[in-house]
């Protein structure tokens, strides 16, 4: 393995490992659960609710996850002292910054995976629980089978994580985390049409690139300050953002229209040049650093 492929290899175990972003993925997901259940009795567009409550549980969540764990990420190097260390290896400090990053990029992006999952069950359930509410009312089977397997994404592998810490020599966080990715990869199995997929995969991919943007941004303000300026600034330029983040990246348009092509060239033309930047700028801060 050469260095760094470890320490992206690294940065990922951290991001499963670390306590906040069990607690963010939660509170994702209950947004992508209970806020469509709240709307059921509203089918006029039956997946609707359930899609627009998923992708911003997934904007949300995904941007609040990339920010806490590349300023956690940086600043535990540099905190413990392993910073130095690495470093004496036969790895530059742009390729030490680029690879902590993509680390934190797949560990953010397996957890967004676990939100994701359970929007395409909520979706689905609700596809179908438009047709039988259509047809005679009947709420609560509308949303039972579908809210239980989302729910279970969740609930499953808290229960799992919690015996394998107890019983044997598991780390609660990193394996509630692991096993929700496979329960929430399993739960796919539910019932769906083969269309659903696809136009739910471009829609949820838009947001992949802000919050890309944003990851790195954090992790080049984690190399020049402490936890809570990095994290202050990056929210702040994320509020500034927020216009540009409603008008430009088009997800649910997505959805309904079925169309990623164009929609995805430009959107990625905008955030392939950022993300590029503030690497850029992470990497300046970085052979700047006296690292001792």
């Amino acid at each position: 393995m050469g260095p760094r492929t470890a320490v992206a290899r690294a940065a990922l175990f951290e991001v499963l490992s670390e306590p906040l972003s069990l607690l963010l993925t939660l509170s994702a997901l209950l947004l992508a659960i209970v806020a469509p259940v709240v709307h059921c009795h509203n089918f006029g567009e039956p997946a609707r609710m359930a899609c627009d409550a998923g992708l911003s549980a997934l904007l949300t969540g995904g941007l609040a996850l990339g920010i806490f764990a590349a300023v956690r990420a940086f600043r535990r190097e540099e905190e413990s002292g392993t910073l130095a260390m690495a470093l004496v290896h036969p790895i530059s400090r742009a390729s030490f910054f680029l690879a902590k990053c993509a680390g934190v990029w797949l560990g953010v992006g397996a957890l967004m995976w676990i939100v994701f999952c359970a929007m395409v069950v909520m979706v689905r359930g609700a596809q179908i629980g438009g047709g039988i509410a259509a047809l005679n009312g009947d709420v609560p089977r509308v949303w039972g089978p579908s809210v239980a397997l989302a729910v279970s994404i969740a609930l499953l592998p808290l229960l799992a994580g919690a015996a394998l810490n107890r019983f044997g020599h598991g780390r609660f966080v990193f394996s509630t985390l692991v096993l929700a990715i496979g329960a929430g990869t399993a739960a796919l199995a539910y019932p769906w049409e083969g269309r659903l997929f696809p136009r739910l995969l471009a829609a949820a991919a838009f947001l992949v690139l802000p919050v890309g943007v944003f990851t790195a941004a954090a992790a080049a303000l984690a190399v020049r300050l402490k936890d809570r300026y990095a994290v202050s600034i990056a929210f702040g330029l994320l509020v500034l953002s927020l216009p540009a983040l409603g008008n430009y990246y088009p997800s649910a348009r997505v959805f309904d229209a079925g169309r990623s092509l164009r929609e995805g060239l430009l959107a990625a033309g905008a955030a392939i040049p950022l993300v590029a930047g503030f690497a850029l700028l992470g990497v300046h801060f970085l052979n700047r650093k006296d690292i001792g």
